[in-house]
């Protein structure tokens, strides 16, 4: 098994994993969080047993997707990824067009993906919501977490990929 890459409007870098069964509408969206090795091949391919859709997306910004990290919701690029579901995406490698109409989605983020699932969660085509180790609260930040220093740290140990 390997997995088929594509780009969501033309930004939004994605590995994904179609089901064996064309006809199944269940779909599994996978967020990390920041700073993250985007590395869910064991969940996805849990879930692709399971016969869901499975798709990892990159926010805009990180991991070879276009854009800018941030300049907006990361929630957005995954409301984005679910409206461009049932119009098609593309299949890097064999230039394969593949369409769903999602009956069930199911997002899973951890750490700061967590706030993108729940805030996505809003949306009534979302059936549910997994949240790993949320981050939730940003009032309360040490000397150490000021996002000056959180820049900083990104662009040194994370040089091109934010």
């Amino acid at each position: 098994m390997y997995f088929l890459r594509t780009f969501f409007l033309g930004e939004i870098a994605a590995e994904f994993l179609p089901p064996k069964k064309q006809t199944s509408r269940n779909v599994v969206i996978f967020c990390d969080g920041a700073p993250g090795v985007p590395s869910k091949r064991t969940l996805m391919k849990f879930f692709h047993a399971k016969g869901y859709w499975v798709i990892h997306l990159r926010y805009r910004g990180t991991w070879e997707s276009g854009g800018e990290f941030l300049k907006i919701s990361p929630h957005q690029d995954v409301l984005d990824v679910i409206d461009v579901l049932p119009r098609g995406f593309v299949d890097l490698w064999d230039k394969v067009t593949y369409r769903v109409q999602p009956k069930k989605i199911i997002r899973i983020g951890g750490s700061s993906g967590g706030p993108a699932v729940i805030l996505a969660s809003r949306d009534s085509r979302v059936t549910k919501v997994i949240a790993v180790a949320p981050v939730v609260d940003w009032s309360q930040l040490g000397p150490w977490e000021t996002m000056d220093r959180f820049e900083d740290f990104m662009t040194t140990a994370f040089t091109h990929v934010y």
